[in-house]
């Protein structure tokens, strides 16, 4: 009896044995299996139970290496989500922007069809299409808020995530290129901050990589000498020699003569070569060429390197062809508007190639009233009425200038023969420019120069806000608070800092000067350019400001300046 009995349990035991082997067996073979599908939770749960039952260290190590993989799918899934969220906004903003150039092209239709002094009938579609354009900024301003956050969420789930790292460094590269040309300093730090921390190397080294000047002349043969712009201590920009070899630059002995806030060093430090130079590396920055040739002018090219190719044919021109109370702006690109921060403010289209001129000569300095009371004389011996109508005139105070026995100018302010003329109307100056150019024998053309002339010649072609850089001063031009007696204006030239990059003169400051420009919203309306001795907020001397005159309206702020035709070749 007791046999059997022990027989039957060893039976059962083994029975008992066989089948935990099998239990053991298709547990992991169901393990194994979720572990292929990607079922890592559930991959995890079954190593677990053989971990439990059976006491299986290699099922205990599975179990915690598909708990790590089943974290890392759920921060994948989550990832995704956010990636995909992130397209959505994304293509979104991309839309909205198709509608905003469409709806700008619509307003501008109805702006120029709409007359200033229409009333709401008229004007009523296009106060709607403006409200339209103002909900339209707001929404692609929030869906590309919503771009950058979602990107971020996806990053705080998976740090590494590929996808949300490069599109996120395709955001922020434009941001930190607008940042540098609008001169936003802190924007520019921190666009370049998110992009060294996301971009693979794509973006970065395009903010290190060097630029490539192929710089010709015509006539070759010009001797060719650089500048890079730097800070000074008053935060001007200012020209230092700069010697590419060892990209070294240094400050002159003297950097400021009586004649121009920027005196030009030209020696062998600087020197570059002579033209035509080709495949010259410079540093990324803002830069200041000049050329020099027996017989020519010195020309200042002003350049701005990014890592890119800056190809140029320098004109050459003699004193007597520019004259000696003008200087030259060579043709080529420029930065024109695309700063916020001005008096109607001009914004390119998004992705608008930079505007670009010809060659032109303008004024150092803006017409003087003695320059003006010349015209205002001869006008007199043929038309005296017509030279009264023509005299410099205050709105608020009246005549500023007499005609006297004779045909003489008398001036009923003392020092104005030193001034530079105002009280004009874009008329007057249009006028004189008629009479300059008929009194040479139309052998040379003198007009107003346009808008986009008065801008190039003001601010050059890196987009700074002012002729001299970034940062306003009162002491650098003649505004309302730049001397104790802002009652009048001041004599030409005695602001020296108030000077472009080509050499040009007073145009921040001193005089609003017209242009030839009409305002197409407005008739008999011109535009004007730069501050004027009575204004009182820097905002106005800002190079990229724009200003309307009634073309037949004289100002006591209101001056000009001359262009003067290229010779022909």
């Amino acid at each position: 009896m007791i046999a059997v009995c022990v027989l039957a349990l060893g039976i059962a035991l083994t029975v008992q044995a066989v089948r935990s082997s099998a239990e053991r067996k298709r547990l992991n073979a169901e393990a194994r299996a979720a572990e292929k599908k990607r079922r890592f939770e559930e991959a995890r749960d079954l190593y677990a139970r053989i971990c439990a039952l059976w006491n299986d260290a290699e099922a205990g190590d599975r179990a915690n290496a598909m708990d790590r993989e089943a974290q890392a799918e759920a921060r994948r899934i989550a990832a995704e989500n956010w990636n995909a969220k992130a397209r959505t906004a994304r293509e979104e903003r991309a839309r909205i922007l198709e509608k905003i150039e469409a709806r700008k092209k619509e307003l501008k239709e109805l702006e120029r069809a709409v007359r200033p002094y229409e009333g709401e009938e008229k004007k009523l579609p296009l106060w709607r299409m403006s409200v339209q354009l103002d909900q339209l900024e707001r929404e692609r301003h929030r869906r590309e808020t919503e771009t950058l956050l979602f990107y971020q969420k996806c990053l705080g789930v998976d740090p590494g995530n590929l996808e949300a790292k490069k599109a996120s460094a395709e955001e922020y590269y434009p941001a930190y290129l607008r940042a540098v040309e609008q001169g936003e300093v802190a924007a520019r730090i921190t666009s370049q901050m998110w992009l060294e921390l996301y971009d693979d190397g794509t973006f970065i080294s395009k903010l290190t990589q060097d630029g490539t000047v192929y710089l010709e002349s015509r006539p070759q043969g010009a001797e060719v000498f650089v500048f890079r712009y730097e800070e000074g201590p008053d935060r001007r920009l200012m020209p230092r020699p700069f010697r590419a070899r060892d990209r070294t630059s240094r400050i002159p002995a003297i950097e400021g003569t009586r004649e121009s806030a920027c005196a030009l060093e030209l020696s062998d430090f600087n020197r570059l070569g002579v033209t035509p130079v080709g495949e010259a590396k410079l540093p990324q920055g803002s830069y200041l060429i000049v050329l020099r040739r027996d017989g020519f002018r010195d020309v200042r090219y002003p350049v701005v390197l990014a890592s890119t190719t800056w190809h140029a044919v320098v004109g050459l021109y003699t004193d007597v062809e520019i004259g000696p109370d003008f200087v030259c702006v060579a043709g080529g690109p420029f930065v024109m508007g695309r700063d916020p921060g001005v008096h109607e403010p001009l914004h390119p289209e998004e992705g608008a190639p930079p505007a670009t001129l010809p060659d032109f000569f303008i004024g150092r300095f803006e017409v003087s009233c003695e320059e003006y009371r010349v015209f205002i004389e001869d006008l007199a011996r043929r038309d005296l009425s017509e030279a009264r109508n023509r005299i410099p005139t205050d709105v608020s105070r009246g005549p500023m200038w007499k005609i006297g026995d004779g045909g003489k100018v008398e001036y009923l302010v003392g020092g104005m023969e030193r001034w530079p003329v105002l009280g004009i109307s874009w008329g007057d100056a249009d006028a004189y420019c008629r009479w300059r150019t008929a009194r040479e024998g139309n052998r040379t053309l003198y007009r107003l120069p346009t808008s986009a002339e008065w801008e190039k010649a003001a601010r050059g072609v890196d987009g700074r806000p002012f002729p001299w850089g970034y940062y306003f001063d009162w002491s650098f031009a003649r505004g309302a608070f730049s001397v104790p007696n802002r009652e009048q204006a001041d004599a030409i030239g005695r602001f020296l800092k108030d000077e472009s990059p080509y050499g040009a003169r007073d145009m921040a400051g001193m005089m609003r000067e017209v242009c030839s420009d009409e305002v197409q919203t407005v008739g008999s309306t011109r535009i004007s350019r730069g501050g004027a001795w009575a204004d009182t907020t820097p905002v106005r001397f800002r190079c990229a400001s724009r200003y309307w005159e009634q073309a037949y309206v004289k100002s006591g702020t209101l001056g000009f300046r001359l262009v003067k035709k290229l010779p022909p070749r």
